[in-house]
């Protein structure tokens, strides 16, 4: 599941919103830790986090989206860029302007996130086409 997509579910499952992943009290979380209840967590776990949505630990470009924010064209991990954004919308961060909604928060998400790749299989290969291919190896 893309991250966007998790935290437009797991959002539902919490009170409120914070600035940091925290959810132990189950009636707060950051866009990460509502990521995490969505895909069935508990507990915050950076090693979960990382193996579901690997580019949250790689390097992206990206600009903030809050209005007035100088945080554009920056280089940061993934996770990082999440939690900068995150701080406009938590109303526990006072050292950022809250001028976002979650919604805003999950558009900005897509806007980053890698789109998922659909691997179709068309065909299966018949015994017929694959006996020929055995025989020359062996």
């Amino acid at each position: 599941m893309r991250l966007s997509d998790a935290i437009a579910v797991g959002r539902v499952l919490v009170k409120g919103f914070v600035s940091r992943t925290y959810f132990g009290d189950g009636c707060t979380a950051c866009a990460i830790g509502v990521a995490q209840l969505a895909l069935g967590k508990k507990i915050h776990d950076d090693d979960f986090v990382f193996s579901q949505w690997e580019w949250l630990g790689k390097i992206i470009k990206w600009s903030c989206p809050s209005p007035g924010c100088w945080h554009e064209n920056c280089k940061n991990y993934g996770i990082a860029a999440v939690g900068h954004v995150m701080r406009h919308v938590a109303p526990d961060d006072l050292c950022h302007e809250h001028n976002m909604t979650f919604d805003q928060l999950i558009d900005w998400v897509r806007s980053v996130e890698p789109a998922e790749i659909n691997i179709e299989i068309s065909d299966v290969a018949t015994e017929a086409e694959v006996s020929p291919l055995i025989k020359q190896v062996f």
